[in-house]
């Protein structure tokens, strides 16, 4: 039985596809986030690995979906900190007129 949370990240392989010109296979990111109650798996998408005449190439696949949520989460956090940084000026807006 596990007690803690454990986290693993992981890239799986899918099995070759054979084509006329040589072999394709997928590959995958795994985040998997174990609790004692239930847990949390992200797949992405990593790379093609293509095999033709002996050579193999690597071919990274674009997470655009990945791209989009750093880019809110960035967003998110400019706009926390505008609102912290207003919220102190008004704050001190305010000390300095009831001062007077």
């Amino acid at each position: 039985m596990m007690n803690r949370p454990q986290l693993s990240l992981k890239t799986k392989t899918a099995a070759p596809l054979q084509l006329a010109g040589g072999t394709i296979t997928l590959q995958s990111r795994v985040l998997e986030f174990h609790f004692p109650w239930g847990g949390f798996v992200w797949n992405r998408p990593a790379s093609v690995l293509v095999k033709r005449n002996g050579h193999v190439q690597r071919l990274a696949v674009p997470d655009p979906t990945l791209r989009a949520m750093f880019g809110l989460l960035a967003i998110n956090a400019l706009v926390a900190l505008v609102a912290v940084v207003s919220r102190g000026r008004r704050q001190d807006q305010f000390r300095e007129g009831a001062s007077e």
